[in-house]
C-alpha cells in the first residue's frame, strides 16, 4: 500500500492527478488516477464556521477527534442547575503546530431541550498558546483533560489540522 502526502506549496485547488509505475514484472497496480483539493483542503481555517455549524447540528458524532465527555457534579443556582464536565482528548487527536508548540482549539457545547431539542444554552471557548516542553510531552503521552461547567453536545474543532471530534453525552438533570 503506497500513501500520498499533499504538497501544501500548491495552494491552487482542483485536481491533483497520479500516477503510480512498478517495474516489477507480473506486478498489478490498483490505483485511483488522481483525486480534488478544494480551499478547505488546503486552509482547514476557512472551513471553520462550517464545520462547527455542521457538527453542532449532525445526528452523528464526528470521529476526528477523538474524545469522551464525563459528569462532575450538579450544583443547583437559582431556578437552573449547572452541570460541571470534563472532556478528555486523545493524544492523537490535537495537532500541536510549529516550533513555539502552538495549542489552537475551538470548543462549543450545546444544551437542547428534552422535549423540542431546541438550544437551551450554549458555550463556546478557544484554547489558544504556546506549550512548554513539560505540556507537549504530557499532551503527547496523556493526552488533554479539559474542564467547565454546561451540558450535552460537545464539538472540538483542531483549527491547524481541521479535524472536528463531537460527541452527545446525554443527561437528566432533576
Amino acid at each position: 500500500m503506497l500513501s500520498y502526502y499533499l504538497d501544501t506549496n500548491n495552494t491552487k485547488p482542483g485536481w491533483r492527478p497520479l500516477k503510480v509505475k512498478v517495474h516489477r514484472p507480473g506486478t498489478e497496480v490498483r490505483a485511483r488516477s488522481g483525486f480534488f483539493v478544494t480551499n478547505a483542503t488546503v486552509n482547514p481555517s476557512l472551513a471553520h464556521q462550517s464545520d462547527m455549524a455542521f457538527a453542532l447540528t449532525s445526528p452523528f458524532d464526528s470521529t476526528g477527534i477523538p474524545l469522551t465527555v464525563h459528569w462532575k457534579s450538579t450544583a443547583a443556582d437559582g431556578e437552573k442547575k449547572k452541570v460541571q464536565f470534563g472532556l478528555y482528548f486523545a493524544p492523537e487527536g490535537v495537532t500541536i503546530d510549529g516550533e513555539k508548540n502552538q495549542l489552537n482549539l475551538d470548543i462549543a457545547v450545546i444544551a437542547l431541550t428534552a422535549k423540542s431539542g431546541t438550544a437551551a444554552d450554549t458555550f463556546s471557548q478557544t484554547l489558544q498558546g504556546a506549550t512548554n516542553a513539560d505540556t507537549l510531552a504530557k499532551l503527547r503521552a496523556e493526552g488533554l483533560a479539559y474542564s467547565n461547567t454546561l451540558e450535552l453536545l460537545f464539538v472540538v474543532r483542531d483549527n491547524p489540522g481541521g479535524k472536528v471530534g463531537s460527541v452527545t453525552a446525554p443527561l437528566t438533570v432533576n
